[in-house]
């Protein structure tokens, strides 16, 4: 049958018309697919965590595997496409089949509600499981002559918009939300892990078992010199962190901790002489002025006394005192609260990406082990688009490195995928290979090519 294409004509142009016709070959926008695929080929991670998914279908009738849908998944996660009904009309895109392995010209991709059912076949051991794989998959990652590895814990508010399971009402965030707890690399910038939690936990819930098991990972896989600090802010401030971290130092060795402090009367009155020195540099100077002291407090819960940092702050608007309790006691103050403490801040920045970039906030499923299946979905994605960003990165430090990739290396994932990934290409199949073209115009042409010589 002859296809008919329907021609549509604008004359806003005053010297030519402008015809608009759907006939050209097969085109994608998203050729950065293929760079996605490069990222997953060097880390594995995606075929990971799909074998850990079970399988209940008829294995003579099953036509997309675990593997192809959960790289579906994860790409169109990392290339904006967030939700499920995504793939009902990219499933057909030639470069995504082709990124998943199969072939441009082959059978389509799954659609929604066989992806549906995909999140919705892990229990909570088999994604508990895949958050142990993201750890493993973290720690063979590190150069192994790295002997310094922070560890930045810090949870967010995930709002719900429907009948999800283990729903609560925060008050604080004014909305029904579960409670996620990330772990990150700072030096980095790696995600270690996302674990979700009940809406109702508290910031600390969970963090003192997979703190543990990621120390002890690291101190048996990784080497037994290295130096372990953990950083939170004063949500995660409990005793039972206190002490384990503690423990751990005993029995490991350098291990260390910088974790906010909630202030209260008992440590306002220790820093009120600090404050009044604070307050007459900010009287003379006419500046925000900055006293620094640290000294040794307990708390009635606690069995012992603790080393205590106090940030005596007066800015403009008047006192900002601030505390951090820490086991690190053979350091300035000052150092240990601009430098220790305060880069702790980054990994709400990595958060952002999370949710900004790839709206890992998309906790729509009504099961809780589902909507625990889908942020490892995103974790992946996170790891992806970071192993892009960590290649350029490599190669801008290298000398005669084009301007071009100086710039993204420093670039969000948003502008790394409007930039790079977001980019259309003519596909044809042969016999013998898979053909794209891309537009001559595409001012990162070059770019593309280094970052895919560089990842391949």
């Amino acid at each position: 049958m002859t296809q008919c294409n329907t021609k549509t004509r604008l004359d806003f142009q005053s010297q030519l018309p402008v015809d608009i016709e759907f006939s050209a070959d097969d085109i994608s926008s998203d050729g950065g697919a293929i760079l996605l695929r490069q990222a997953e080929d060097k880390l594995g991670i995606c075929e990971t965590i799909a074998e850990l998914v079970p399988d209940g279908r008829d294995p003579t009738r099953v036509v997309h595997s675990r593997q192809e849908q959960v790289l579906q998944r994860v790409v169109q996660i990392a290339l904006g496409y967030a939700d499920q009904n995504d793939a009902d009309w990219l499933r057909d895109d030639p470069i995504l089949k082709t990124a998943c392995g199969g072939a441009p010209e082959g059978s389509a991709l799954s659609a929604q509600p066989t992806l549906s059912r995909l999140e919705n076949a892990p229990r909570a051991a088999h994604v508990e499981a895949m958050q142990w794989k993201l750890i493993f998959s973290w720690i063979r990652g590190l150069d192994q002559e790295r002997r310094e590895v922070t560890l930045d814990i810090d949870a967010s508010a995930f709002e719900g918009h429907g009948a999800q399971q283990e729903l609560s009402f925060c008050g604080f965030h004014r909305c029904h939300m579960l409670h996620p707890l990330f772990i990150f690399d700072d030096e980095t910038g790696q995600l270690i892990t996302v674990v979700l939690r009940p809406g109702h936990a508290h910031d600390a819930a969970d963090a003192v078992p997979w703190i543990e098991r990621i120390i002890v990972l690291l101190k048996s896989l990784h080497r037994a010199d290295c130096s372990v600090v953990v950083r939170a802010d004063a949500g995660f401030g409990s005793p039972g962190i206190y002490r384990r971290l503690e423990e751990l130092d005993q029995t490991f060795g350098q291990v260390g901790y910088l974790i906010g402090l909630a202030r209260n009367s008992v440590l306002q009155a220790r820093l009120e002489p600090a404050l009044k020195q604070a307050r007459r540099r900010r009287k003379a100077c006419g500046q925000p002025a900055r006293v620094f002291v640290d000294f040794d407090y307990q708390a009635g819960s606690w069995h012992k006394p603790r080393h205590i940092v106090g940030k005596a702050e007066v800015t403009l608007q008047g006192d900002n005192p601030r505390f951090v309790v820490t086991n690190l006691d053979d350091f300035d103050a000052r150092l240990l609260y601009e430098v220790g403490y305060c880069g702790r801040g980054r990994c709400e920045q990595y958060i952002g990406e999370f949710k900004g970039a790839l709206r890992g906030d998309r906790i729509s499923c009504h099961a809780f082990e589902a909507n625990g299946f889908r942020l490892v979905l995103h974790a992946l994605a996170y790891r992806l688009l970071f192993e892009i960003r960590r290649t350029i990165r490599q190669e801008a430090g290298q000398t005669g490195a084009r301007k071009q990739l100086a710039r993204l290396a420093r670039a969000s994932f948003a502008t790394l995928r409007l930039r790079l990934l977001k980019v259309a290409f003519v596909v044809r199949q042969s016999v013998r290979r898979i053909y794209l073209q891309g537009a001559r115009s595409f001012p990162m042409a070059a770019t593309f090519h280094h970052i895919a010589a560089a990842m391949g």
